[in-house]
Parts: C-alpha cells; sequence; structure tokens
C-alpha cells in the first residue's frame, strides 16, 4: 500500500486534518506538485480515495480510484467516550502497527486520547499522555524525522492573562508522547496547521494570530522549532488551511478572516507575498473553517469554507487554474456547519465533501457528492454524536475513507464522544 507523503498532517482549522486539518489541523498529497516529500512519509493511513492537489488536512488519503461495483454509504456510527471536550480529531497511524487509529486531544481533562484500531475499524481508548487543558487545536505530522506521527498542540490560558502558546509532543513509536516542548507565541493564536513551507522535507507549523497576521514555526529538522516570519493576512486570521494553490511546488496558506477570506502565495523557503482577498458571499457572510482540495480534476485545489452560524451551506471557490479563485457559490448541509473534510466517499475517484454540523441537536454529518465539476449534487446526512470536528481516512481496511467526529451531544457540558462511521460497500 502507497502512503501520500502530504498527508501526514492534521491542522486546525486544526485538525487537517491532515487536519491539522487540518491541519484537520487540519489534515490535510501531491505527487502531482512535483514535491518529493520522501523525508516527510511516516505512517499514515493507507491510501483511501482522496484525490488531492496539495492540500494538506487531516485523513486526506490519495487512491483517486473507481469502484462501480459499490454503492458506497456509511454504517450507523459507533461511539466512543473520550472523558472530555474534544479539541479536534484526526486518523492516522499512530502506533506503528500499519492500521489507522482516531486521535483527539481533549480540553478539560487535559488528555491525549488514542482510540487504537484493532483491526476492521474495532477501536479501544488507551490514554496516550498528559496535554494540558485549554487547548484550541491540534496539528499532527512527523516533526522528527523518525516515521512516527507527532503532534503541535495550540493552547489558550484560562485567565486569558498571558499570551497562547505551542507545545509538541513527540512520538514514542507506539502512540506514546514524550514530555511536552513548549513554544511561547508572539501573539494570540487561534488556528494551526502543519505543512513543510520552507522545502527542506520537514513539517513546520502555520498559526493565525486571531488578529490580522499569522505566524511561522520552522522546524529545525529535529522536532524542534524556531519562529519564523510574522504575515498580513488582510483580515482578521481565525482559521487556515495548506495547500499549493499555484502548482508552484510550495505549499500555501488559506485564510478565513470575519468577513473575508485570503490567500497567501508561498515563494518559497516560506516567503509569502502579500495576501490576495476574498470577499465572502452575502448568502455565508459568517467566518467558519475552510479546507482545501482538487474538486474539479485538474490537480489545481478548490476553497471550500463552512457558515457555521450564518446559515446551513458551505460556500465553495473554484481555482481558475493559476492559484486565483472564482465567485463563491453555496451549497446546503445541516444546521451549523463547522469543521469539512475533502475524500472520495462515493468510491467514483472525486473528492467530496463531509461536514459536522455542530448545532446541538442537529447531530449529523452532511456528505456532499461532487459532480465532477466542482459542485455537489444534493447532501447526504449521516447520524453522529454533537459532531464538531471531522476526519476522514481508511480504518476498516476497505481502502475506501472512513469517518470520525468529535463534540459532545452534550455541549457546552464537559463530556466528549467521538463517533466512527465506516464505509459500507453495497
Amino acid at each position: 500500500m502507497g502512503y501520500d507523503t502530504r498527508r501526514l498532517v492534521r491542522g486546525v482549522k486544526a485538525g487537517v486534518s491532515l487536519l491539522f486539518y487540518v491541519c484537520a489541523l487540519g489534515v490535510l498529497g501531491c505527487s502531482r506538485t512535483g514535491i518529493e516529500l520522501s523525508s516527510l512519509e511516516t505512517r499514515a493511513v493507507p491510501d483511501a480515495g482522496l484525490v488531492d492537489a496539495g492540500g494538506m488536512d487531516a485523513g486526506d488519503v490519495d487512491a483517486g480510484r473507481r469502484d462501480a461495483s459499490c454503492q458506497w454509504r456509511f454504517a450507523p456510527p459507533v461511539k466512543y467516550d473520550v472523558s472530555g471536550y474534544p479539541a479536534d480529531v484526526a486518523i492516522g497511524d499512530f502506533d506503528g502497527d500499519d492500521l489507522g487509529d482516531v486521535l483527539t486531544v481533549t480540553s478539560t481533562s487535559g488528555q491525549i486520547a488514542l482510540l487504537k484500531n484493532l483491526g476492521r475499524g474495532e477501536l479501544t481508548l488507551r490514554a496516550a499522555g498528559p496535554a494540558g487543558t485549554m487547548p484550541f487545536g491540534f496539528a499532527s505530522a512527523d516533526f522528527s524525522g523518525d516515521g512516527s506521527l507527532d503532534l503541535a498542540v495550540g493552547y489558550r490560558s484560562p485567565t486569558g492573562s498571558t499570551p497562547t502558546w505551542v507545545s509538541i509532543f513527540l512520538n514514542r513509536g507506539d502512540g506514546t508522547f514524550n514530555s511536552e516542548v513548549v513554544y511561547q507565541n508572539p501573539s494570540n493564536a487561534f488556528g494551526i496547521v502543519a505543512g513543510d513551507f520552507d522545502g527542506d522535507h520537514r513539517a513546520d507549523l502555520a498559526i493565525c494570530s486571531g488578529g490580522m497576521s499569522v505566524f511561522l514555526l520552522i522546524n529545525r529538522g529535529d522536532g524542534t522549532f524556531r519562529f519564523g516570519p510574522e504575515y498580513p493576512t488582510g483580515s482578521y486570521a481565525s482559521y487556515l488551511t495548506a495547500a499549493d494553490f499555484d502548482h508552484d511546488g510550495a505549499l500555501d496558506l488559506g485564510i478565513a478572516g470575519t468577513f473575508s477570506v485570503a490567500v497567501l502565495f508561498n515563494q518559497g523557503n516560506a516567503e509569502f507575498r502579500a495576501p490576495v482577498v476574498y470577499d465572502n458571499s452575502p448568502a455565508c457572510n459568517y467566518v467558519g473553517p475552510l479546507v482545501a482540495g482538487d474538486l474539479t480534476g485538474d490537480d489545481y485545489p478548490e476553497l471550500v469554507r463552512s457558515c457555521h452560524q450564518g446559515g446551513p451551506f458551505v460556500a465553495a471557490r473554484k481555482n481558475n487554474g493559476d492559484g486565483s479563485l472564482n465567485d463563491e457559490l453555496t451549497y446546503g448541509t445541516g444546521q451549523w456547519p463547522y469543521r469539512l473534510v475533502m475524500g472520495d466517499f462515493t468510491g467514483d475517484g472525486r473528492n467530496d465533501l463531509a461536514v459536522a454540523n455542530s448545532w446541538a441537536y442537529a447531530n449529523s454529518v452532511s456528505v456532499l457528492p461532487n459532480l465532477g465539476d466542482g459542485t455537489f449534487a444534493p447532501t447526504l446526512s449521516y447520524d453522529a454524536a454533537g459532531p464538531v470536528f471531522i476526519a476522514a481516512g481508511d480504518l476498516n481496511g476497505d481502502a475506501h475513507p472512513d469517518i470520525a467526529t468529535a463534540g459532545s451531544p452534550g455541549y457546552p457540558e464537559p463530556n466528549g464522544t467521538v463517533s466512527v462511521l465506516l464505509s459500507i460497500c453495497e
């Protein structure tokens, strides 16, 4: 089974991840970008049906295959209590057994919670280490270059009296993590995503300031970091994703602000040009997470964001084939759509979209099938327990993406649930 090394991250947005992530964060493929990332290669989830074009969001697993013999759908969710409100969710092989696991970091209990895969998507909860309280999200990637997925967790102060910080937890190789190494942020922070921004085949970090900038943590090559430049975003930066929008071999950044989105083009070596800003459409004029991936089959990533509390919609912008983006088109979802992930959920070789609907009584995931030209068919709805965060990857070994969500059915109560939706071929 092949692994796509550009999918080894989760960002928040993250997580893409991966996730981030996403991440999502932050989450988030890219033999087609012309970048060779062999030294980033790690125990990612085996190929499971995502066609990507430089995105770094969680659960991105490349195959591009068609399976005309199947009508793919998802089984009813299997729910796992993670004893604390999740800050995000990621899928990846965290314990080195070549099976995709599910991982979350809980904001109330302060634990890294690993749902270890026992085979065929059956999971069991295992504490992977302390993480501290008040994380705002995490990104997952192989920061140290040893072939294991590590974590970068972003935190806010419980009192708000001190700046935020990022802690790096290096994986021991078995899904447990070493003690954190802390990096105090130069400003506030809200979102985090991992990606190789300086072209050295090591995963770096980009972090939204919560203001009008994004700053970088540059990997020294051994899993330790130095602070890189801070770049203006043109508007308040709340969420971000990473993708090669202009197909030049360098990871760019997509930023979601209060009333607009922006693209920061990477000139190489983590040097970004001034942001190109696009105003939100009136139908979706509310800030929400975003995800990037190829929806049209031309290897140029599109940008999709959720309208969250602005309405039951997502808004998608097609790539014009040069990194510039077209006008937004909106598509229906469930109530309060939040985190998004791309994957070939219908088995036709094209990226589809899955959305966690975060309204307290929604309890659903929306899957939007791609019609092949970057537009979407009407939504398919699946049950999930209080989903807020979402990831995709192969958990049951059928080489097709499954879905994991994290949230709380009793939000804002401090209990947390991961829902796993396994794919079914009919």
